[in-house]
């Protein structure tokens, strides 16, 4: 049923509607281009359709360079007259944060199916491009596993395990850098700027080409001194253009 239902309606199906019974899921994002933001938020889903009476839930992100911070749950599906988000938990030394909702009897929601809120998380400016993390449930002592509390009847069920859905594998992806082939100073030009921005790169202490191949003109993937002669000879003297191999 689930291959029918993405066959027909994958172009309208939301990021949270994974059809497994009472279901959290953590949403891909994919980082703006280089230099990084200083965080990114990550979505939480939940796709219930049992009644809810609240949850516990706990995540840990797969790499330290990205540092639990907070949670905001602005948007969520979890709205109803009385109902407490509880307060944020964060194991610094593990690097994992949990949150919880409680609902009183009666203001439980039913069927919620949708955002829950962002987990936002700090980036470290060192992850290189192409690079790929995962948040994933983890545990918070002493008692904060990945469990909704489902309402059967008008009572309150018994805390269970709620089933997790990591979407896709990698959930935070850090793009390719794009860049032009001795555009050392990111100008979007290749003139005598970018040899110059070069020279006082590798003698006076500069700022380096950002990355750091986009002053590799003559693609022997160093960075040196040779590609400002290579520029330089490439600019008044006709010499061959950066290398065309460079992305």
């Amino acid at each position: 049923m689930l291959a029918v239902f993405v066959a027909t309606a994958a172009a309208t199906q939301q990021p949270w509607d994974v059809r497994i019974q009472d279901t959290i899921s953590v949403g891909a994002v994919e980082i703006p281009d280089h230099p990084w933001p200083d965080s990114v938020g990550v979505p939480i889903y939940i796709w219930a359709d049992d009644t809810i009476g609240g949850f516990t839930l706990a995540f840990q992100p797969s790499d330290t360079r990205l540092q639990v911070s907070s949670f905001d749950h602005s948007g969520t599906v979890m709205v109803s007259d009385g109902g407490n988000w509880l307060p944020v938990r964060i194991d610094s030394a593990a690097n994992s944060i949990g949150i919880g909702y409680f609902n009183p009897a009666a203001l439980w929601v039913e069927n919620p199916q949708g955002l829950l809120g962002k987990i936002y998380l700090k980036i470290d400016p060192s992850i290189p491009a192409e690079s790929s993390f995962a948040l994933d449930s983890a545990f918070i002592a002493p008692a904060l596993y990945c469990e909704l509390t489902t309402v059967v009847n008008t009572f309150p069920h018994s805390v269970r395990p709620a089933p997790f859905d990591n979407r896709g594998g990698a959930n935070i992806t850090f793009p390719e850098m794009s860049y032009i082939c001795g555009d050392a100073n990111g100008d979007l030009l290749v003139n005598i700027t970018d040899a110059v921005f070069l020279i006082s790169y590798i003698f006076s202490g500069g700022e380096p080409p950002e990355p750091l191949a986009a002053g590799d003109a003559n693609c022997d993937t160093i960075t040196n001194i040779t590609d400002a002669v290579y520029l330089i000879s490439y600019i008044f003297a006709g010499g061959p253009a950066p290398c065309e191999e460079c992305p």
